[in-house]
C-alpha cells in the first residue's frame, strides 16, 4: 500500500495554531503566556511521567517556576472553557 504525506505541522505551528505560546522555551523556569484564549485561571506543570510537580494561580503572563530542576516538561493551561497542554524545556 502507498502512504501520501499531506501535510507537516512543526511544533512552534502546532503552538500558534491552538493560540498558546511560551516565550522562551526553552527557559529557566521564567517565562511569558501570550495567549488569544483569554485568561490563565491556572498552571500546572508535569513532569515527563505526567505526575504534578507544581500548580500556581497566575496573577500576570510573566510566569515563574522556582526550584525546578532542568529537563522536559508538560505544562497544562486552564483557561475560562479550555484546557492545553505544552511542551516546555526547563534548562
Amino acid at each position: 500500500s502507498e502512504c501520501e504525506i499531506i501535510n507537516t505541522i512543526h511544533l512552534n505551528e502546532i503552538q500558534d495554531f491552538i493560540g498558546v505560546k511560551i516565550i522562551p522555551n526553552p527557559n529557566t523556569g521564567k517565562f511569558t503566556i501570550k495567549s488569544d484564549q483569554g485568561e490563565v485561571k491556572k498552571l500546572t506543570l508535569y513532569d515527563i511521567t505526567n505526575r504534578p510537580i507544581e500548580s500556581l494561580v497566575p496573577n500576570n503572563d510573566n510566569i515563574k517556576f522556582q526550584n525546578i530542576s532542568a529537563g522536559n516538561y508538560y505544562l497544562k493551561l486552564t483557561f475560562e472553557n479550555k484546557e492545553v497542554m505544552q511542551k516546555i524545556i526547563i534548562e
